[in-house]
């Protein structure tokens, strides 16, 4: 079974297949993190390297990984005041 080649706009307007990130790794432990990948995201989006319905689940993913990455440095900084308190 042969791979097929990753698809190219075409003139109907149709996006193409996302563009592989070739030696970059997606870190996502902190909110920058997560907002660097929210506008990676974006831009291929725009750009037509991406399908919209894809962005949109992605960024939603993206967004739940920020709120509990938010929630657990919440819990964090509660822990140490109640700790120092």
């Amino acid at each position: 079974m042969t791979k097929k080649p990753p698809q190219t706009p075409t003139a109907c307007g149709e996006a193409a297949a996302p563009t592989p990130r070739k030696g970059r790794a997606i870190r996502l432990k902190t909110m920058d993190d997560v907002r660097v990948e929210m506008a990676h995201v974006y831009t291929d989006a725009r750009q037509k390297r991406l399908e919209p319905e894809k962005a949109t689940k992605l960024i939603y993913i993206l967004s739940q990984i920020g709120t509990v990455i938010e929630g657990t440095d919440l819990a964090k900084r509660i822990a140490e005041l109640e700790r120092r308190a």
